[in-house]
């Protein structure tokens, strides 16, 4: 028997904040908060995702800087962050420094890697800046464990960015 479940999807990026920055800087989210909608879903269906949502970061400072971004939040591995019972996953989609594509690293030894922004490892751009323009992907999702519910369930995580 198929039994069907709605989900209540929402994602809060909270505030940005800056710290230990070498030269006054400011941050703006362009969606603070992203809602992923009410789904019904067929929990024996897995995963369960709900689509992607892109959100833009802008960094603006007074004077060229090193430019070093982290995302604080719950994670569930060192891949993803956590989403209420699921888990959601930040890409990075392209990266602007004052107007022109930059590279970025996110791994121990900084070398480029792969788009996804894991938990615990700061986004370094490669050059510095006054402007960066960050354009980001989020996309949670639910395994078929985690969908399987008997009433109406909200799913929620939260996230701050944090330039230093």
């Amino acid at each position: 028997m198929n039994r069907l479940i709605s989900l209540l999807i929402g994602l809060v990026l909270s505030g940005v904040q800056i710290a230990n920055a070498q030269a006054p800087c400011s941050m703006q989210l362009s969606h603070p908060a992203l809602d992923f909608g009410a789904y019904s879903a067929d929990p024996w269906r897995a995963p369960l995702t709900f689509g992607p949502r892109r959100v833009q970061l802008q960094v603006q400072c007074a004077e060229p800087q090193s430019l070093r971004l982290h995302f604080d939040a719950p994670s569930v591995d060192g891949q993803r962050y956590r989403f209420g019972a699921g888990s959601l996953q930040v890409q990075v989609l392209s990266a602007q420094v004052d107007g022109q594509a930059s590279r970025w690293s996110s791994g121990p030894d900084g070398a480029d890697t792969l788009p996804s922004w894991r938990p615990g490892q700061p986004l370094q751009l490669v050059l510095p800046g006054r402007y960066l323009h960050l354009e980001l992907e989020i996309e949670p999702t639910l395994d078929g464990h985690a969908a399987k519910v008997r009433d109406i369930s909200l799913l929620r995580a939260s996230g701050r960015f944090r330039l230093e």
